[in-house]
């Protein structure tokens, strides 16, 4: 009553890769492992001793001829937390993950469309679900030039960049002269490569003049320069006197300190001549 195909023909293609592998296995043990007559463990004389017993054959399981303890109490912490949160998905997922039965994509009447599609079961993978186009042409723009021009520096450098050791450059026969040097492999550093001059000794004229003059100035004003506090030069008994005042704190700024006019009025002549051409 079956309507699919049956007794087709099948091509031979040899005996199985496991079948010889097992075949050959059994030759290098010598032919020996075949457990021809297995007797039962138990019986009336033996019971219930007898029960943890595999066989009571020459050929004895590897369980029983263990040393070490076997079958002993194990408590029961409760199901696993990753069983659970399984269960848990498949619940809220309706229960109807289980894919049973896989149907093939490709067929006589679908080939060669169907060689993208990855199963024509009713619970198809992401890929098949998708919306968005995919598997779509993309066009060949050629060699990234970040790509390019890393292995022309590469040609450029005579393919010899790998530092493939690293050798210290410090050891109890050059110390302390090495302690400059950067490595003593043969693919040394661009600091040991240069060749113009390093390292060279450079005299000492003293300390700079504008720090000298900083300095001084510092001294002149008693050390005092550090303006702790801003007191707000404008309030209610100064206003409007105030309004040309920078601060009211004892530091004062330079503009409050000077002793020639300022602020005076400038008249207006136009824009400069040199803004103009500008």
């Amino acid at each position: 009553m079956d309507k699919h195909d049956k007794d087709y023909f099948i091509p031979n293609f040899g005996v199985d890769h496991d079948i010889i592998t097992t075949q050959n296995n059994y030759k290098r043990a010598g032919g020996k492992l075949v457990q021809k007559q297995s007797i039962p463990a138990c019986n009336s004389a033996t019971f219930p001793d007898c029960l943890k017993a595999e066989t009571a054959a020459d050929q004895k399981l590897q369980a029983d001829m263990d040393k070490h303890d076997k079958d002993y109490f194990i408590p029961n912490f409760g199901v696993d937390h990753d069983i659970i949160t399984t269960q848990n998905n498949y619940k809220r997922a309706g229960g109807k993950l289980v894919q049973k039965q896989s149907i093939p994509a490709c067929n006589s009447s679908t080939f060669p469309k169907c060689l993208k599609a990855e199963t024509a079961a009713d619970q198809k993978l992401q890929a098949d679900m998708d919306k968005h186009d995919k598997d779509y042409f993309i066009p060949n723009f050629g060699v990234d030039h970040d790509i390019i021009t890393t292995q022309n520096n590469f040609k450029k450098a005579g393919g010899k960049l790998a530092q493939k050791q690293s050798i210290p450059a410090c050891n109890s026969a050059t110390f302390p002269d090495c302690l400059k040097a950067e490595t003593a492999a043969d693919q040394k550093l661009q600091a040991d490569m240069d060749k113009h001059d390093k390292d060279y000794f450079i005299p000492n004229f003293g300390v700079d003049h504008d720090i000298i003059t900083t300095q001084n100035n510092f001294k002149k004003a008693g050390g005092k320069l550090a303006q702790m506090d801003s007191i707000p030069a404008c309030n209610s008994s100064t206003f409007p006197k105030c309004l040309k005042a920078e601060t009211a704190a004892d530091q004062k700024l330079q503009a409050d300190m000077d002793k020639h006019d300022k602020d005076y009025f400038i008249p207006n002549f136009g824009v400069d001549h040199d803004i103009i051409t500008t």
